[in-house]
């Protein structure tokens, strides 16, 4: 029997934490409620009794107290149940007497969203914030128990929806388990449910997503890779039937279904490994996670090339798929799976999804474009408001290691390098500071002990040594991880140094004590993180074991990098010139500083002339060459050109005993990362800045490899001074356009020596545009430690003005 849509309850609803429930004009306003019937107090001396509805589960509208709603007729899994308060909220539903759903040419039924949970959540708040004070007071101020805290209004106001318990043609009807009525529904937007049915379309099959899950790994996921990998097994052991037809009605059933869960808040506190799995995979597969999956599939297409897909797919001729164009569709599907479940509010999964939408997208388009710092920003302000910079485990009772304290340290520490690495390249201020973080770094585990099961990973955590290493020295996924947050946290003094603004300035004590702490660190790391040549060749080394000990050299000579041109500009410039209104000139370059750079070169050229060797992971040569390589590279030329002066000035060249820093060897490794730019070509991301690089060092090398030195031009003089072929005259002709004696030749070089002498690089501009140099590159290295090309910049073109 139906109840009377008038009835009055006999009692007023509670809460999920079983108090009563407020009536909705108290409950929006937030003042406190008499809880009386049929209407309170507060209501009835306002002369709005009408209005005075107590909601169930947080419904929206005022009648809906009233009603009960039949939806659409789609599927769930079986074993899905409906919440308890939801089954007594809720009439039962009536059995549909529709016959099965047919092709896709039918018209589909009336469609059906989840109902629009409060997003009005303030998130964490901090012990500055306006709550703290009443947090401290526990329930002094407003009558309740410090013990049993009131939940905040957030978390009462997301309505519980139940799917549909049928199969995937859609042969009965589901009930919404709220409060609604007959003739009542919550409607998705045909034009939403178009695009729910094309990113569920645009899944893979699970041949293909098996291979590109496998092809796709890297030795700092940012997550749990595991969970990745059962969250893509678990959409076709789950919805394999909803797939394989691809109909439209299965496709709409089956979003029904991921709305539905998605709607459900997402359990953070979930301890065991199977349970906190299945929370967000298989019947419970969430629009978050399934961005989750786009993401890896889209990674794995990033890793082929088209002869390599078509090989692993037997898929040629017309059926041939271009693994890139396949990774645009993974990756925009990505992006709707995050901008689906937004309206539901946020948790960790969406910030997952989010900092890997930007990772990809930084490997998409420039490092520096406008949305790739859009989508940093978002993931940077998410992960503040979820409160990720403070350890999950600070304000609970039990603080015990458990897979979800794990995922979100591994997770916040993903963002925070990623943030670090693009205020690198951008010149810009990172967004997460060093000095708001409490979160604990991860522990050295492996993901096995991780997902076996909460007492596993305690009974692991009890063997690592005091600061959550490993004692056994293999790679583990959260090795590389933890060492390259040590080397973020020492970058992040260097940014605050290089960044800030005039009246930051360092001492030289300051910067000795940076590089005494950088020098320490890297002393400490774990031996299967260091690097010795002969790694390259050790098969025996995993390609993510050798990728992470390249990585982990190349942050650490990074670090040393920007140390040692700040130690330079310390006594920069000369106290002759500090007065001077002209262009500081650019500061000597050191020994130290020369030696690394070699170095950071040598190393990025043997990742790609032995590129076989970490197959897989090739996506982030792009950033590598960026990063690393080319301002180290800028470094190299600007030797080389003071070297070329010096020759072409008469002087004897400066021969330096170690070897790495000859002339010959800067010029082998500029030659090869000529090559290396070259290899990336023109759909790279950074492919106009690689080409900027390219051109520059190029050039320095035609420079200084096919001007011959004045000695060579002036030898045939005596015999042949009246300009006849063969002459130094004609010689001299030919390059500057007019005749010219050898004598003045070589005065005209120890001219511009001086004027090198006295201004540095800069000396050299004007020959250098001679020569067709192009300042394009300036406009790439916003940051100043970066900038190793500055001596291209328009400022330095005329030291005298």
């Amino acid at each position: 029997m139906e109840p009377r849509p008038d009835a009055v309850p006999s009692s007023v609803p509670r809460r999920r934490n079983g108090r009563q429930q407020a009536c909705e004009p108290c409950r929006k306003r937030k003042l406190a409620c008499d809880h009386s019937l049929p209407s309170c107090q507060r209501c009835r001396r306002r002369n709005a009794e009408a209005g005075c509805v107590y909601l169930i589960t947080g419904t929206s509208s005022s009648s809906a107290a009233r009603r009960s709603a039949t939806i659409s007729a789609k599927a769930v899994p079986p074993g899905r149940h409906t919440p308890s308060s939801a089954r007594h909220a809720a009439p039962s539903p009536r059995p549909s007497t529709s016959g099965p759903l047919e092709g896709d040419r039918e018209e589909s039924p009336t469609p059906m969203s989840p109902p629009t949970s409060c997003c009005d959540s303030p998130g964490y708040l901090g012990p500055t914030s306006f709550s703290a004070v009443f947090a401290e007071a526990g329930g002094q101020l407003t009558g309740t128990s410090a013990a049993q805290p009131e939940p905040p209004a957030y978390a009462n106001n997301t309505q519980q929806w139940t799917p549909p318990a049928t199969d995937p043609h859609g042969r009965s009807g589901p009930t919404f388990a709220g409060d609604a009525s007959p003739g009542t529904t919550t409607a998705i937007c045909p034009y939403r449910m178009e695009e729910y049915v094309r990113v569920l379309r645009s899944i893979p099959p699970p041949e293909t997503g098996k291979l590109l899950y496998n092809r796709n790994f890297s030795p700092m996921d940012g997550w749990v890779r595991p969970a990745m990998g059962h969250i893509i097994a678990s959409i076709w052991d789950t919805f394999g039937d909803y797939l394989a037809s691809r109909s439209r009605k299965s496709l709409a059933a089956l979003a029904e279904i991921i709305c539905a869960n998605s709607s459900i808040p997402l359990n953070e506190e979930i301890h065991e490994p199977k349970d906190w799995l299945a929370s967000f995979s298989g019947r419970n597969l969430r629009w978050e996670s399934l961005g989750i999956a786009f993401i890896v599939y889209a990674f794995g297409a990033l890793e082929y090339t088209p002869a390599e897909y078509a090989a692993h797919t037997r898929l040629g001729g017309a059926d041939a798929v271009d693994p890139r164009q396949l990774m645009l569709v993974y990756k925009e599907c990505a992006i709707k799976c995050g901008e689906f479940c937004k309206e539901n509010g946020a948790n960790s999964l969406l910030l997952c999804l989010s900092y890997k939408n930007g990772a990809l997208e930084s490997m998409v388009s420039s490092d520096t474009g406008l949305r790739c710092a859009i989508m940093l920003s978002e993931t940077v302000a998410l992960c503040s408001y979820l409160g990720m910079h403070v350890d999950p485990a600070q304000d609970r009772a039990d603080k015990r290691p458990s897979i979800s304290y794990e995922a979100r340290r591994r997770l916040f520490y993903g963002i925070m390098t990623l943030d670090k690495a693009a205020a690198i390249v951008t010149g810009r201020p990172p967004l997460i500071s060093s000095r708001y973080i409490s979160t604990k770094l991860p522990l050295d585990v492996t993901n096995e002990e991780l997902m076996e099961s909460r007492s596993s990973l305690m009974e692991a955590a009890a063997k690592l040594d005091p600061n959550g290493w490993s004692r056994i020295d293999v790679m583990t996924p959260v090795k590389y991880m933890r060492a390259r947050v040590n080397s973020a946290l020492v970058r992040d003094e260097i940014l605050e140094i290089a960044l800030g603004g005039p009246n930051t300035r360092p001492s030289y004590e300051q910067l000795a004590g940076l590089k005494e702490k950088e020098l320490r660190q890297t002393a400490q790391m774990p031996e299967v993180l260091v690097w010795k040549p002969e790694n390259i060749h050790d098969l025996s080394v995993s390609a993510t074991e050798l990728f992470g000990k390249v990585m982990m050299r190349l942050e650490h000579l990074q670090n040393m990098f920007f140390i040692e041109r700040l130690l330079g500009r310390v006594s920069w410039p000369p106290p002759s010139s500090a007065q001077s209104t002209t262009t500081a000139p650019a500061p000597p370059i050191s020994t130290e500083l020369l030696t690394i750079s070699v170095e950071i070169v040598t190393m990025t050229v043997t990742l790609w002339t032995h590129r076989d060797r970490v197959a897989g992971i090739q996506r982030d040569f792009q950033w590598i060459i960026i990063t690393y390589a080319a301002p180290a590279g800028g470094v190299l030329c600007m030797e080389l050109l003071r070297l070329f002066q010096q020759q072409q000035s008469g002087q004897a060249p400066r021969r330096d005993p170690n070897p790495t820093i000859s002339r010959s060897n800067m010029i082998l490794q500029l030659s090869l990362l000529v090559g290396f730019l070259g290899w990336t070509g023109p759909d790279a991301a950074n492919a106009r800045l690689c080409a900027a690089v390219k051109g520059a060092i190029q050039r320095v090398l035609n420079q200084v490899l096919d001007t011959p030195p004045p000695a060579v031009l002036a030898a045939p003089t005596a015999g042949l001074s009246d300009g006849s072929p063969g002459s130094g005259a004609h010689e001299t002709s030919g390059r500057n356009g007019q005749a010219e004696e050898p004598a003045g030749y070589v005065q005209q070089h120890q001219h511009q020596h001086q004027r090198q002498q006295e201004f540095g690089v800069a000396g050299l501009l004007p020959q250098m545009h001679e020569f067709g140099f192009s300042t394009d590159i300036t406009e790439f290295f916003n940051f100043e430690l970066l900038d190793t090309f500055d001596f291209l910049r328009p400022e330095y073109s005329d030291p005298q003005s």
